[in-house]
């Protein structure tokens, strides 16, 4: 409204032109706080949608297969054999085998990418593994 304003008055020649540049800085820096806002509001509509994209995903995942008859770990060591595990094409883990024994420590070494946090995220089965298996006190 103000630019439309000061366009009239300076076309009309009662606004100089130093006024008139005066009125369009104003001007733009009048509109740039609610033109951020919608911005960031549409990029927070966004957000939320794949937030719920997501949830609706976990929702509608089916929950991993239970024994019929539960029972007690045997203690607690972790054992991998002959493990494979890749994410899409990309194969991370190719039959590793190994055990930590329970109250050992086990460190996890090697370069970024060599799938350390990998094996971690198998042993809390956030992830099923390709072929092999993962045992923790005995269960898979």
């Amino acid at each position: 409204m103000i630019l439309l304003l000061a366009t009239h008055f300076f076309f009309g020649g009662t606004l100089t032109i130093p006024v008139f540049l005066v009125f369009l800085v104003i001007g733009h820096q009048f509109y740039q706080p609610p033109l951020m806002a919608a911005g960031l509001f549409t990029m927070e509509a966004r957000y939320m949608n794949i937030a719920a994209e997501r949830m609706q995903e976990v929702l509608l995942t089916e929950p991993l297969s239970e024994p019929a008859v539960s029972r007690p770990p045997v203690g607690y060591d972790i054992e991998f054999k002959d493990v494979s595990f890749s994410y899409l094409e990309a194969q991370v883990l190719d039959t590793v085998s190994f055990k930590a024994n329970e109250g050992s420590v086990t460190a996890l070494v090697g370069p970024s990418g060599s799938g350390k946090t990998t094996i971690t995220n198998l042993i809390a089965r956030f992830w099923d593994v390709d072929s092999g298996s993962v045992s923790v006190g005995g269960w898979m």
